[in-house]
């Protein structure tokens, strides 16, 4: 009778280690998804930015600051001529716009390019 004893005792630790081990599996796949969740935030964030300056020509000034949710996030624009010099006649910009904003102790950016049409000569 004491025999059977020991080997439920024994089986119980076994299911307390595996079960333990998934607890702590488990916690540390919540650490990342919440990491993921705040990174994917902020590069939503930085695209809308981005994408309202890229979309808007007559906004002065080639760089700014916009806030979300108490994070600040600094932009710049580069506007570069693009024109196709076998093709002269018509006029093209490259648009460089890039969103910059800190993420833990690293800074994180997000850069999207455009061209526009200028005009024809």
């Amino acid at each position: 009778m004491d025999k059977q004893r020991g080997f439920v005792m024994a089986d119980a630790m076994i299911a307390l280690v595996l079960i333990s081990l998934l607890l702590v599996a488990l916690l540390g796949m919540n650490r990342n998804s919440a990491a993921m969740v705040a990174n994917a935030k902020n590069r939503l964030a930085a695209g809308m930015i981005a994408q309202s300056v890229l979309e808007d020509p007559d906004l002065s000034g080639d760089e700014g600051e916009v806030v979300i949710d108490d994070k600040p996030y600094r932009w710049t624009r580069e506007v570069e001529d693009a024109t196709n010099a076998s093709r002269p006649r018509l006029k093209l910009e490259e648009i460089r716009v890039t969103v910059r904003w800190q993420d833990n102790r690293s800074v994180s950016q997000l850069e999207l390019k455009s061209a526009r049409v200028r005009g024809l000569t």
